[in-house]
């Protein structure tokens, strides 16, 4: 039963509680997503082929740039982390970004160079 003081509602065990099982909520959907999982499956013990490294690079969504023409910085979303802001030179999931042009990116990964479209 709520308290009432000067007429108005004071909070209740009740209302506590039912804050403290939202956050708890929230908390467990936080501790089951694992933000630190590669996006990308990568085969191991072996070399990283062209074509697969295309396979790998078309899971990646080049979503724009953004900036002048000396520094374009690419919008990329990868999966299961989310989008990003990149410039040349950052890692893009596996990636290494080379170059960023307006309609498209260059990745690279073990000295395969992939050409990501938009």
């Amino acid at each position: 039963m709520p308290n009432f003081t000067d007429k108005q509602p004071v909070a209740t065990d009740a209302n506590q509680a039912n804050s403290i099982a939202s956050l708890d909520t929230y908390t467990e959907l936080l501790k089951t997503r694992n933000l630190f999982k590669p996006s990308i499956p990568i085969p191991s013990k072996r070399k990283i082929g062209k074509t697969t490294a295309q396979q790998l690079a078309e899971r990646l969504q080049f979503l724009g740039t953004s900036g002048d023409e000396k520094e374009l910085t690419a919008l990329v979303f990868i999966p299961e982390r989310g989008p990003g802001s990149f410039h040349v030179g950052d890692r893009v999931a596996e990636f290494v970004l080379k170059e960023i042009k307006k309609d498209s990116l260059v990745l690279e990964m073990e000295n395969e160079q992939i050409t990501l479209k938009r």
